[in-house]
């Protein structure tokens, strides 16, 4: 389960398009990935999410996009923290993520866990024109 603020690209005060990877959302800062209250990232079982293993718990969930495309997830503990400042010392763990173009304009920041009816899936987050994502398979005891 996933708890989380959604912003929209469109400006509150104007409603005009703001441009958001690079700007809204600064490329090697890192952003709480949405808004208000931490992110908060909840397994009843534990995963392995983009190769990292994560036991059953509460975490909360941070991203670090850079100019070059490239995005790291990043695991943490600060629950119930309110927006920023990101605390280092509660990192869990940086996960890379995958990224590419979206269909169409995504307008509120949107995150999904999406099923493989294989097993396992994938977590995905969309904004503007693009997708960042990792996947997850859920660990046997």
């Amino acid at each position: 389960m996933i708890v989380y603020g959604r912003p929209y690209s469109k400006s509150p005060k104007t409603g005009e398009i703001r441009k958001v990877w690079g700007e809204l959302v600064p490329f090697g800062k890192v952003w709480r990935m949405g808004s208000d209250e931490a992110t908060l990232f909840l397994t009843q079982q534990a995963i392995d999410l983009g190769g990292i293993s994560l036991p059953a718990g509460a975490y909360t969930l941070d991203l670090q996009p850079e100019a070059d495309g490239s995005a790291k997830l990043i695991v943490g503990k600060r629950l119930g923290h309110w927006g920023i400042p990101y605390s280092p010392d509660t990192e869990v763990a940086r996960i890379s993520l995958q990224k590419e173009a979206t269909n169409s304009q995504v307008d509120q920041f949107t995150m999904a866990l999406e099923r493989n009816p294989a097993g396992g899936g994938s977590l995905k987050l969309s904004w503007e024109n693009s997708q960042y994502s990792a996947p997850f398979t859920i660990k046997k005891n």
